[in-house]
């Protein structure tokens, strides 16, 4: 796993209302780090991570997600199908974004 990647995810943790804002533990990295081991391909790793936060919703007050191991089926799923349209619709919003 590139250094780069680890800095995206972290980016996206971080900046995520879902997760309260805090950084990834060594617990979080170790997960990325056994994925690409898995040879789970990284665009796999950075669009189940997206898609995880952006569809989390809080049950009560104060509720987040606290590890990167309640993404894990999204990336895992996004691993699988090997969706065009997954690929594509990811790909199709970096490019809308600022450089």
């Amino acid at each position: 796993m590139t250094a780069t990647l680890f800095t995206e995810i972290e980016k996206l943790w971080i900046e995520s209302p879902a997760t309260g804002h805090q950084r990834l533990n060594c617990l979080d990295m170790a997960k990325m780090e056994a994925w690409i081991e898995a040879e789970i391909p990284e665009w796999a790793v950075r669009i189940g991570v997206e898609l995880s936060l952006q569809r989390w919703k809080a049950k009560f007050k104060g509720d987040r997600v606290r590890s990167i191991a309640y993404c894990e089926q999204e990336v895992f799923n996004a691993c699988e199908t090997h969706s065009d349209w997954i690929v594509a619709e990811y790909w199709e919003r970096e490019r809308r974004k600022p450089c």
